[in-house]
């Protein structure tokens, strides 16, 4: 029975001076609401993986190193279940919010493996890969490139920019914010496979996940890649489970069908 192996990020930690808690991962009440998923697509847990630095020690390796993460024990009809925002670009474009890269190896097949479908990846900023623009919807160019705002929660849209010349422009509209997931049969060439499922922060990433174990699940069934605006409505006052965003509109805007794609080569 092929397995999923859960791929997380360290919380960031309020003091430097102490050593990160193992226990303390990102985003697990996503992946909680993804395991669900998984199961249901005929795969069982694996074995978590803890993308991260060394615990002791410098945390980032010498230049034209990276620090290796042991996968030896997942097989290639395995997945690696990945749910936080992939921090790409987020150190380079000086952004507030940031999640700070592990620069692990495994971390750099991740990267690649989104380079194909976005071309920067920021808490800020986000720029669709070229060669995708033509999948978008229709009147839903302005997504080609999108910045966020980063007070409050939920990432709203701050500015858009259809690439046509006109530049980037204030976005007029209700608040949303944009998702994305990402199924691929191989992150590799002879695998395994990857589902990655994320929102600009944590709430948007939680929200996506609770919809993907509810109403869009078909959305993993297949290798594809896809951009969704989720509308961001109230947040209830006393939060007691999800039920709340199952009523917020998610439209995709992009779908790329990846599932008649040859094999990586």
């Amino acid at each position: 029975m092929p397995r999923y192996h859960p791929l997380t990020y360290l919380v960031a930690p309020r003091d430097a001076k102490r050593l990160p808690k193992i226990h303390q991962r990102r985003d697990l009440c996503a992946g909680l609401e993804l395991a669900s998923v998984m199961h249901d697509l005929g795969f069982r847990l694996g074995r978590q993986i803890f993308n991260q630095p060394p615990r002791r020690g410098p945390q980032k390796p010498p230049p034209g190193k990276l620090f290796h993460v042991d996968t030896s024990f997942v097989g290639p009809e395995d997945v690696y279940l990945h749910f936080t925002r992939v921090p790409k670009d987020d150190i380079a474009n000086g952004n507030r919010r940031i999640i700070r890269p592990a620069h692990t190896d495994l971390e750099q097949v991740l990267f690649k493996a989104w380079r194909r479908f976005l071309l920067k990846i920021s808490r800020e900023h986000v720029i669709v890969e070229p060669d995708l623009c033509g999948l978008f919807e229709p009147g839903y160019s302005y997504c080609r490139e999108l910045t966020f705002k980063q007070t409050g929660w939920g990432a709203p849209i701050y500015k858009v920019n259809d690439q046509e010349g006109n530049g980037q422009r204030l976005y007029q509209g209700p608040r949303k914010s944009v998702v994305f997931v990402l199924r691929l049969a191989e992150i590799e060439p002879g695998g395994p496979g990857l589902v990655s499922a994320w929102g600009m922060d944590g709430c948007t990433t939680l929200a996506l996940a609770h919809r993907l174990a509810t109403d869009k699940r078909a959305w993993l069934e297949q290798p594809g890649f896809r951009m969704a605006e989720l509308e961001l409505g109230k947040l209830p006052e006393h939060i007691t489970d999800l039920s709340f965003c199952e009523s917020w509109p998610l439209t995709e805007v992009l779908v790329h069908d990846l599932a008649r794609e040859p094999a990586l080569a």
